[in-house]
Formats: structure tokens, C-alpha cells, sequence
């Protein structure tokens, strides 16, 4: 958004010069400078290089034009936003995030983080068409991104965000052919963590070395996890190899803490195996599972919705502290706590409606809210 008319008159009052004087040396008349500061009209373009070297600042700044935000600028718009849609209306939300793309349409880190912070609230869409709408939107914007980033990490991931929305705008042939050679378990690429770490020792940056490895292990934990969930619910897998699945993957979780270093993946597992458990009829299991997941959301806004190390992992908090969004959730926590809650509400839990524990785990979960 061009800030003209505010920045001019800060600028001359800063000076200590009169509008009389600008408009002297620009060769106007008071009464355009006047409009120009007051916003009634605009100087010609050929008007506001001579403007810019009067008051010794660039175009871009005279305009009030930032081009590109900073990893902490955008953070902090971030999480402004999200908190944002919990507080107000869905389409005000969405676009004053438009006008934000139109201010920094070539800052394409932001770009990006404005992609995923539609992804993340894109529940709260109050029509079906509205959700259609914005994922052509975000497609759109990561088409956008590719076609002018240069930087391969914010390409890498754009392309991840695209795919993702492509898969549920039903084009997963295109997701396919992008991602089958880029995810290729024999490319190099995808077996090349051990040599950062490698490196790191060959010229004694062990600090280093240690924090990679243990970010590498809770990365590919974290995957294990979310990779399982996946695998379960391949109408191909028989319910033999998901049950030794599921008992493998509450062994990981066990042994490695993950309920409470990561208590919204495993709030996510404990919801699929509940379900998986439904389509078996088996009710004490989902109920079960339906206990842990309560447990684990209560968990995850115990830690205020943040992601963190434990002792264990105790060197990726700086991981974290560094990343795009730093260690705040996505999203807000009470729109977690709300989306936890409608999830217990959809129809495939229709048949544990009728039993007290589920009903009391609701409460548990309600009552936990009703803190935030």
C-alpha cells in the first residue's frame, strides 16, 4: 500500500521546510503540495525522483513501499494473522491477507508463509465454494512463487504446498509426476543426512554435528509417525500388518517421549487409529485411542500450543527458534482446541455416541477449553 501523502508530510516537518519551499524546488505550485500531503491527488512520476533526492531517501521509501519482509516481520505477521482468525470474520481475514500479497508480491518467503496460513484455517471457509476458492487461490500463489524465487529452499517447499493442494483439487497425476523423481528413495539426495554430519566433524564443528543429527532423528521420527497413519489406511493393508503397525508405532511413541515432545502428531495418530479401529466395529479400542487423543490435546495446550525439545532432544529448540515461524503453533490455540473438539463430532463416531466415556472424554475436552 502506497503511504505518499503521510510520509511526505513527516518528511518536510522533519526538515523543518515549508510546503512553500517543496513546492518551490519541485516547481509547483503550494496548493499541489498541500494535496499531494493531504491525499487529494498524486504528483506525476516524473515528479517523484526530484521529491525523493529533496528529502535525500529512495523512491521505494517516499512511497512508503517495502518490497520485502524480514524472517521476524513475517513471523510476526504470521501469527498476527492467525491470531486474527480466531477473533474475526473469515472473509475480512482473507482480504486484508490479500492486500498483504498485493504489498509484497515479490517477497516470496512471505508469499509462501501466506500460502500455509491459508492452508491451516481453510476449515474455517464458511461454504464449500469458499473452500474451493481459496485453494485455486493458494495454487495460484505457488505458481506465482515458482515461477520468480530463485532461493531452493523456499522453491523446495513451495512445491511441497502445491502438491498438497493439487491432491485435493484432484490433481494427483500432476502430484505425481513432481514429486515421484524428487522423492525417489534412491536418489542421493534423500540419503545425505549423515554427510552434514560427516562434514561437520571433518572440520570440528561437533555443536553442529550434534544439533543436525538430533534434528535429523526427530525429523524422520516425526515422519515414521505420519508415513504410519498413512499406511493404515491403504485399503490394501490387512488389518494383521495394522495392528503390528500400530503396535510398533506406540512403542516409538513411548520410547521417545513423543506424547509430550509432540503431542499434536500424536493427538493426529490416536484420531486415525480410533477410526481405523471404527471401520472394525471395535468400540473399545476407539475408545481407547479417543481417551489418548483427549490426553494429547490436553497436552498440547498445556505447552501453549508450541513446539519444543525435551531432555532427550535437547539441542533442537535452536532448530526450531530458527525456522521460518520460530516455536509458535500454525495456528491459534483456540481455534485447536475448537477443531479438536468438531472432530469428535463427525459421523464416524455416530456409534460411540451412546457410551458414557466418550461423552465424558468430550467434557474433559470442553472444560480444558473453557481455560483459554
Amino acid at each position: 500500500m502506497i503511504q505518499l501523502h503521510d510520509n511526505l508530510a513527516r518528511l518536510r516537518k522533519n526538515r523543518g521546510v515549508t510546503q512553500e519551499a517543496v513546492a518551490q524546488f519541485i516547481g509547483v505550485t503550494k496548493a499541489s503540495v498541500s494535496k499531494w500531503e493531504t491525499g487529494q491527488s498524486f504528483p506525476d512520476i516524473l515528479i517523484l525522483p526530484q521529491l525523493a533526492t529533496y528529502f535525500a531517501v529512495s523512491v521505494d521509501d517516499l512511497l512508503g513501499y517495502e518490497p520485502n519482509l524480514n524472517k521476524k516481520q513475517i513471523q510476526q505477521l504470521y501469527h498476527e494473522l492467525a491470531s486474527e482468525f480466531a477473533d474475526n470474520d473469515y472473509s475480512r481475514v482473507i482480504e486484508k491477507t490479500e492486500q498483504l500479497v498485493k504489498k509484497y508480491y515479490a517477497c516470496y518467503p512471505f508469499l509462501l508463509q501466506i500460502c500455509l496460513l491459508w492452508m491451516n484455517h481453510i476449515n474455517l471457509a464458511p461454504t464449500e465454494e469458499a473452500v474451493c476458492t481459496l485453494l485455486l487461490r493458494i495454487e495460484q500463489l505457488c505458481e506465482h512463487i515458482l515461477a520468480h524465487e530463485t532461493a531452493l529452499d523456499v522453491r523446495n517447499d513451495t512445491v511441497i504446498v502445491q502438491a498438497m493442494i493439487r491432491l485435493q483439487i484432484g490433481k494427483a497425476q500432476a502430484v505425481i509426476e513432481v514429486l515421484e523423481p524428487l522423492l525417489n528413495p534412491y536418489h542421493f539426495k534423500n540419503n545425505s543426512d549423515g554427510l552434514l554430519t560427516q562434514a561437520y566433524q571433518a572440520i570440528g564443528h561437533y555443536d553442529q554435528a550434534y544439533t543436525f543429527s538430533e534434528m535429523m532423528m526427530y525429523s524422520h521420527l516425526m515422519m515414521l509417525i505420519t508415513n504410519a497413519m498413512s499406511y493404515i489406511k491403504l485399503p490394501n493393508s490387512t488389518r494383521l500388518k495394522q495392528l503390528q503397525t500400530i503396535e510398533r508405532i506406540d512403542v516409538l511413541i513411548q520410547t521417545y517421549n513423543i506424547h509430550r515432545l509432540h503431542p499434536n502428531i500424536v493427538a493426529m495418530y490416536n484420531y486415525q487409529i480410533a477410526l481405523n479401529a471404527l471401520d472394525y466395529k471395535e468400540y473399545d479400542q476407539a475408545l481407547q485411542r479417543i481417551d489418548k487423543y483427549v490426553q494429547a490435546v490436553v497436552q498440547l495446550l498445556d505447552d501453549n500450543v508450541q513446539i519444543h525439545g525435551d531432555d532427550y532432544f535437547e539441542t533442537i529448540d535452536q532448530w526450531f527458534e530458527e525456522a521460518q515461524l520460530g516455536t509458535q503453533a500454525v495456528r491459534d490455540k483456540r481455534l485447536v482446541f475448537l477443531s479438536s473438539v468438531q472432530a469428535l463430532e463427525v459421523a464416524q463416531f455416530v456409534p460411540l455416541a451412546k457410551h458414557q466415556q466418550f461423552q465424558l472424554l468430550k467434557q474433559k475436552l470442553v472444560k480444558r477449553g473453557q481455560r483459554l
